[in-house]
């Protein structure tokens, strides 16, 4: 069975011509580490800005936070992730008249689950009714002016409401953490109705609770695969039934399905490169055709983006024994595309022979084994449609011992153009009692012929 990506299509656009000045979509991503990215710097937003950028989309990510990934301009590394947060609910915090602070609560479910919380700030429901003056204004809010300027939100929230060592947390009820979301989706269209609101799925991962349940065990009622189903199926229906923009994008589909040891094998929850390509592409192919169908809109605002017009690399040919490295960035936190204030700077580096040599994302070239390889550095800019592309090369040869170059003569042989010079001075005699003495020759060679000076 073809299990689709997006559960709910967000509508069907005729086709426009495009605009001069087309309109820059503002995508807010919210939720917790992954979000903000672990291992990997910018995390699953480089591979939709990756992605988008190659279909030609015009786009800025927005939020108080900033990634750390210097492939790309800083327009493009806003975020609203925050390492550890939680769903959260209203009970979690409260105004002291000054400043907000966490506080307890217990509860019994009409399932007679007892949930308790100690409270907890670190949440997107307090980044969203959390005014800084005490009240729920959302301008005063720090996530609020964000879902308020937004077009399109992506909500990546509830992994660590349903970790393991939450196990006698608030995530024990589903349905209460179903309700909670909902409360999150009911503040994203009260401050904007207009926005489209992408929720995303939890990995099924077998750190999260619930992940050996099948339907009938025991417990499967609160694990994982049921706030999947819930949250896929029911809560985004019943949105979408009010008239509200809203989609499910699914990342446990096969192609795009998290696998320990592989995507994530630093810790048992962050993903690597693979796992941020897996979740990003997932979360492009669903929001991208939104995206290009509003960048058809006319913009007020000029669009007129400084384009690259070529590549510098440290190198442009090397010679590498097995094992060593080579940068082909002068700086890691420049860029090496010209000029460097274009507003896409990133470069994609690829190698024509890894069993020799292999490159990362930042162009540090790795030597592996005897051979050539040759190393490409294109411009993402030149990947859009319509634009040629630009590429640079560097041309590597891998060798088991160090390639040895003739060494210059220490002596070289004069010639008649440059004579040389030999200063004959007088030294003490060897034998005093002889009428005799020995002369040092100090020699300053330049050519020849040779020349005394007496």
């Amino acid at each position: 069975m073809l299990v689709l990506a997006i559960l709910f299509t967000m509508a069907s656009f005729p086709a426009t011509a495009a605009a001069k000045n087309p309109k820059r979509v503002k995508i807010f991503t919210t939720g917790d580490s992954l979000t903000a990215g672990v291992w990997y710097p910018n995390a699953y937003r480089y591979f939709i800005y990756e992605n988008l950028i190659k279909d030609g989309g015009v786009f800025e990510f927005i939020g108080p936070k900033t990634g750390g990934d210097f492939r790309v301009n800083e327009m493009y590394r806003k975020h609203g992730g925050v390492g550890g947060a939680i769903i959260g609910c209203a009970e979690d915090y409260e105004w002291t008249g000054s400043m907000w602070t966490t506080s307890s609560w217990n509860v019994t479910t009409e399932n007679g689950i007892y949930i308790r919380s100690s409270g907890n700030k670190n949440s997107l429901h307090y980044r969203l009714f959390a005014g800084s003056d005490g009240s729920n204004d959302y301008t005063k809010t720090e996530y609020g002016n964000y879902v308020k300027e937004a077009d399109i939100v992506i909500m990546y929230i509830g992994l660590n409401d349903y970790y393991d060592t939450h196990a006698n947390g608030i995530s024990a009820d589903v349905e209460h953490v179903i309700e909670r979301y909902c409360t999150l989706i009911d503040r994203v269209y009260e401050i904007n109705p207009d926005v489209s609101l992408y929720v995303c799925a939890l990995n099924e991962l077998d750190y999260i609770r619930g992940y050996n349940l099948k339907p009938g065990d025991s417990g499967y009622q609160n694990s994982v695969f049921k706030f999947n189903e819930l949250l896929m199926g029911d809560v985004v229906d019943s949105y979408k039934a009010k008239g509200y923009k809203i989609a499910g994008i699914d990342l446990n589909q096969p192609e795009y399905k998290l696998v320990i040891g592989v995507d994530n094998p630093e810790d048992d929850a962050h993903p690597n490169e693979s796992g941020n390509r897996k979740i990003g592409t997932c979360m492009y192919k669903a929001i991208r055709d939104e995206v290009l169908e509003l960048n058809k809109q006319e913009s007020d605002v000029e669009y007129n983006p400084v384009r690259v017009t070529g590549i510098t690399l440290s190198k442009t040919s090397a010679n590498l024994t097995i094992g060593k490295k080579l940068k082909l960035a002068q700086n890691s936190y420049m860029p090496v595309v010209i000029p460097t204030n274009a507003e896409i700077i990133t470069t994609l580096y690829s190698s024509s022979n890894e069993s020799v040599a292999t490159v990362n994302k930042d162009g540090e070239v790795i030597a592996v084994s005897e051979g050539t390889a040759t190393i490409y550095a294109t411009a993402l800019d030149s990947l859009r449609p319509g634009a040629t592309k630009i590429t640079a090369t560097c041309e590597v040869t891998v060798t088991l011992h160090p390639v040895e170059t003739p060494p210059s003569p220490s002596q070289p042989e004069p010639t008649p153009e440059q004579p040389s010079v030999q200063v004959k001075r007088p030294s003490r005699p060897f034998n005093s009692s002889k009428n005799t003495s020995s002369v040092h020759m100090l020699h300053i060679w330049q050519s020849t012929p040779t020349m005394q000076i007496k």
